[in-house]
């Protein structure tokens, strides 16, 4: 079953809000199971706020779960990978930033780069221990022990390569005009 939630970006103190799309019913397939809602052109539908947004999807704006809206601040994301340093604690709310960009720029780069070599980029030269390292830095209460506390360190290599990666994604995604382009109304 495909679930609609709204989402909240800020960048160079801009906001936009898109759909993330979810289908339960797809498993772990990637590129399947977790994209952005695109107009007939394949482009990210994005509006200004709520009321531009309902314009846009018309009649689908009903099935848009508000209760689950997401906010994504990049100013903030590419803040705190500035901040890592080789051998020293990453603080849970930096994790917690670092993991909802990085599940969202993987999200847009299977909505717009299925089955293409782009859609994996993030995954390539970046060491899996690295998403692991940040997901367990959150310390959510259904992972971690009760009890325990989990501290993300990174080597210097690992934070290199992470910022090497998320750069190359992101200058993708901004020269593609299907990422921030305003859609039309419906």
């Amino acid at each position: 079953m495909k679930r609609l939630y709204p989402c909240k970006i800020v960048y160079k103190n801009k906001r936009r809000i898109v759909v993330w799309v979810t289908d339960e019913d797809a498993g772990d397939v990637p590129g399947e199971d977790d994209v952005f809602m695109v107009d007939s052109f394949g482009d990210l539908i994005c509006a200004k706020n709520r009321k531009d947004l309902k314009k846009i999807l018309g009649k689908s704006f009903g099935k848009v779960l508000w209760e689950g809206e997401g906010v994504y601040n990049f100013d903030r994301f590419w803040s705190g990978l500035s901040t890592l340093k080789s051998g020293k604690v990453v603080p849970v709310k930096v994790c917690d930033v670092i993991i909802d960009g990085w599940n969202f720029i993987e999200d847009v780069m299977w909505t717009f780069f299925r089955n293409k070599r782009e859609g994996s980029k993030l995954w390539t030269n970046v060491p899996g221990r690295v998403y692991q390292k940040f997901f367990y830095g959150i310390n959510l209460p259904a992972i971690t022990p009760e009890g325990k506390h989990y501290d993300a360190v990174f080597t210097g290599e690992e934070i290199r390569a992470l910022r090497k990666n998320m750069k190359e994604t992101w200058k993708l995604l901004e020269k593609d005009p299907r990422f921030w382009g305003v859609s039309k109304p419906a």
